[in-house]
């Protein structure tokens, strides 16, 4: 190890291994009718925690598994469709492990999130065809502490070295995603011009829970402060003194909601080929009712000898208006072909896009 970079490689964690497994497989069930397709794999990767300070050779072992499986048909000339399932999950035994976080204080994870698809595609006549598409997303995941999660808990405590033990705030949440979709395609001709015409809508719906508290019966932790922190503020200190940290749990709920609108159209001109199109978004978000219950220990007021404190129960019923966010995109290009073989081409275009919340 080079000398001037001993100082900081101690505290880096390092790759131990990585593995791959997968496999899939497909084919024909109904002989030009219905097909289907599946494929799962598996990713391992194991890192070794620093060596420095509590989480010594500690490991964070990763595992990422993933399910997929698709069924085609097209039972009628005019009619196709797809189903389609996804299982994805991220199992982690020590995420956020450091020098300052040993193995008690890192966090298990896991999912998993599913994820499921139903297309069908109708062509009406020889120049109209028809997509709808519904999705449903099953999706969330959870931050556990490795020492213990709910009242039983030991209380989480930070020594002198800002070093967590014992274990740390958890986080949990559901985020579930349902969307539905209708797109469109027409052509046809004007005079010299052809036309494909394009259209669609869709809406999402994508509403969020989310819980954060720290385990043990008192719902926060405790902090050790070194001698010289105490003396400077007149506390006695043997050899430190304490801090007790007392907290609600975080109860958060919001819910987003998306439609979209847009039309355009491709126009074949000779050498020249046109795409104009505009789009309407309307996206609206705001925080739905919830709740915090009131920290155990202080849920009602504490004398102290300068006053008194609490920590009471809260309660939201929610926004009374939706944060709401309009848009219109146009767009536009031009595309022209030089000469009669038409090797060499000419584009320009504008495009306006508008970023989504959340």
């Amino acid at each position: 190890m080079p000398a001037e970079a001993a100082s900081y490689l101690v505290a880096t964690n390092r790759i131990n291994f990585v593995r791959d497994y997968g496999g899939e497989v497909g084919g024909p069930v109904w002989r030009d009718h219905l097909w289907f397709w599946a494929a799962m794999s598996e990713n391992k990767i194991s890192n070794q925690a620093a060596s420095s300070p509590a989480s010594a050779g500690a490991l964070d072992n990763i595992i990422l598994r993933d399910k997929n499986a698709k069924l085609n048909g097209q039972i009628l000339p005019s009619n196709s469709g797809v189903f389609f399932y996804s299982f994805g999950d991220k199992v982690r035994n020590a995420r956020s492990l450091s020098p300052t976080r040993p193995f008690e204080t890192a966090y298990h994870q896991t999912g998993p999130t599913k994820v499921y698809k139903v297309e069908d595609t109708q062509i009406v006549g020889t120049s109209l065809y028809l997509t709808g598409m519904w999705s449903k997303v099953d999706g969330g995941f959870s931050l556990i502490p490795n020492g213990g999660d709910g009242e039983g808990a030991a209380t989480a405590f930070r020594d002198t070295s800002n070093v967590w033990h014992n274990t740390f705030r958890d986080y949990i949440t559901t985020r579930p995603q349902k969307q539905y979709r209708l797109d469109g395609s027409k052509f046809f001709d004007i005079g010299t011009m052809n036309h494909e015409l394009k259209f669609g809508f869709g809406y999402r719906n994508t509403p969020t829970v989310s819980h954060s508290a720290w385990p043990g019966p008192y719902h926060g932790y405790v902090r050790y402060r070194s001698s010289s922190y105490c003396s400077s503020r007149g506390v006695p200190t043997t050899p430190q003194c304490t801090q007790f940290h007392f907290l609600r749990d975080d109860n958060v709920n919001y819910a987003q909601k998306y439609n979209d609108f847009y039309v355009g159209d491709t126009i074949l001109m000779g050498n020249l080929t046109i795409q104009a199109g505009l789009r309407w978004d309307d996206q609206k978000t705001k925080n739905t009712a919830s709740s915090s219950p009131a920290n155990p220990v202080i849920g009602t007021p504490v004398q102290l000898t300068n006053g008194s404190i609490s920590l009471p129960g809260l309660s939201f019923g929610g926004d009374t208006r939706d944060l709401r966010w309009k848009t219109l995109e146009p767009r536009v290009g031009l595309t022209y072909a030089l000469g009669s073989d038409k090797k060499t081409l000419l584009r320009a275009g504008y495009n306006r896009y508008a970023n989504q919340i959340g």
